[in-house]
């Protein structure tokens, strides 16, 4: 969606990595004029193995395309404050899982038109 000459997209990726290599290539085919762009949502991936506790490890696959989605596209995390971990699957003990699914990012163009956000 466009507004006021900045380009806002909110996802919500897939869960199997394999599906979500369609929603990063979409993705980066959406800005081809190099607005402004804010990216937020749950994009069910990981950077790092760090980013995830419980369960089993984030596939190095899953993270390097990730990885690749936002160095190509010249994008970078938007810092945030409070919870490092974004998601729980509201078990317990040996069965809980937490992990940073949810997160914005932005290209340099957004950077720059609100320097101070």
């Amino acid at each position: 969606m466009v507004v006021d000459s900045v380009l806002i997209t909110i996802v919500h990726a897939h869960c199997l990595y394999v599906q979500r290599r369609h929603l990063w290539l979409e993705l980066s085919n959406i800005n081809p004029i190099n607005l402004p762009w804010l990216i937020l949502g749950d994009f069910n991936a990981y950077l790092s193995v760090s980013e995830k506790k419980g369960g089993n490890n984030p596939t190095a696959s899953s993270m390097n395309d990730f990885m690749d989605f936002i160095s190509n596209n010249e994008l970078m995390e938007v810092p945030n404050s409070g919870f490092h971990l974004t998601w729980w699957n509201k078990q317990v003990g040996e069965f809980k899982i937490l992990g940073k699914l949810d997160r914005m990012l932005c290209n340099a163009n957004w950077g720059s038109k609100f320097p101070r956000w």
